[in-house]
């Protein structure tokens, strides 16, 4: 499952490349975008989060592709269990070469790869309520996207999907995003536009764009896979969620005023414009001294970001 390389391609262009996550960040917090990309200060603390949901991301992955180009039973007898082992084991191990440091302790690491276990146990045995084959189609996972901004053509969105599907009979695409959780979303989280739904839909536009094809025929999908379930619940658990976000016409206007937003701080050349003031969100949203943003920020206890 190897990724194309859109940055060199992006270089070829002469393009400015920027990401959902930038885009996410800079309505967040200007300040933080600017210290992460322009003073270039980001913080990257490893930790088993980061591990676990890139594992399983690549497991999930390659159980697809198996699933979709040598079939159902060529999928049942993939040994996934070991393939998630031995691709959280070489995370980890590149995460601490990277760092020079242990970070996680056996116990914790331990607990987490039998969460794991546990989840893709339920997907391979409910696997066609999720993901049938009979017409249907794997297009890629990590599926590669660049393409110019909207608002500025020296400006590019670079774009992995994780998994896209097309519906082969009704000639519907389906883009899925895998999110690791503790015990799945609420409505919070769902509610949280700018942090989690902007994502899928901002990938729907410009997978649109890309191929030409009709918005309401992209259905955006986010495949939620649950580490805990509650105890003592009264009521059947599931480690999988699904859920799709609103991408009607409201949300997507909703989608262009954060690219607005975003985006025109960039020149005509793809470069940062000199007469930008980046906010902190501290000064928009302060609860108690601070915005509910600066939780677990890494700067928020630094000279960086005084209150």
């Amino acid at each position: 499952m190897e990724k194309v390389n859109l940055y060199e391609q992006a270089k070829e262009q002469g393009l400015k490349t920027v990401s959902y996550s930038q885009l996410s960040l800079y309505n967040n917090c200007p300040w933080k975008w600017k210290l992460d990309y322009i003073d270039r200060l980001k913080i990257d603390k490893p930790n088993i989060y980061l591990v676990f949901g890139t594992s399983l991301h690549e497991t999930i992955q390659k159980w697809l592709e198996i699933l979709y180009d040598k079939g159902v039973k060529a999928s049942n007898e993939f040994q996934i269990n070991k393939f998630f082992l031995e691709s959280i084991k070489t995370e980890y191990t590149n995460r601490k070469a990277k760092y020079g440091k242990d970070f996680i302790e056996t116990s914790v690491f331990t607990e987490f790869y039998k969460d794991g276990v546990a989840i893709l146990t339920e997907l391979k045995r409910k696997r066609t309520k999720y993901f049938k084959t009979r017409g249907y189609e794997l297009l890629g996972c990590e599926f590669p996207i660049l393409m110019p901004t909207e608002q500025n053509n020296k400006v590019g969105y670079i774009m992995y999907l994780d998994i896209v599907i097309k519906d082969t009979t009704n000639n519907v695409i389906y883009i899925y995003d895998i999110k690791t959780s503790t015990s799945g979303w609420r409505d919070k989280e769902k509610k949280d536009f700018v942090n989690k739904s902007a994502q899928l839909l901002l990938y729907k536009k410009y997978y649109a764009k890309k191929f030409n094809i009709d918005l309401a025929d992209i259905i955006p999908i986010y495949f939620i896979v649950k580490r805990k379930l509650f105890e003592n619940c009264d009521f059947p658990q599931s480690r999988i969620q699904i859920y799709k976000p609103p991408h009607g016409k409201i949300k997507m206007n909703q989608l262009l005023k954060l690219e607005n937003n975003f985006i025109n701080i960039f020149d005509i050349n793809g470069k940062v414009k000199e007469n930008i003031k980046f906010k902190k969100a501290i000064e928009t949203s302060v609860i108690k001294g601070r915005s509910d943003k600066c939780i677990y920020c890494a700067y928020k206890d630094t000279n960086h970001c005084k209150l």
